[in-house]
């Protein structure tokens, strides 16, 4: 079941395991996110406000 709107979590399991990759679904475009350097710092709100946004676990995160 995907994470909805946890940009904090999200943060944090990036910050915690920034070689694995996760895969964020905004608004039906998937963007990858290498580490918690590429993660959009002063963007959160973009993406916990964007209806779609959600993440695949798919993708060995563990988050």
């Amino acid at each position: 079941m995907p994470i909805t709107n946890p940009s904090s979590k999200i943060r944090k399991c990036l910050e915690e395991n920034p070689v694995q990759r996760i895969l964020v679904k905004r608004m039906g475009a998937a963007e990858e996110i290498a580490n918690v350097d590429a993660f959009p710092a002063g963007n959160e709100v973009d993406f916990v406000t964007a209806a779609s946004w959600s993440v695949d676990r798919s993708f060995g995160t563990g988050c």
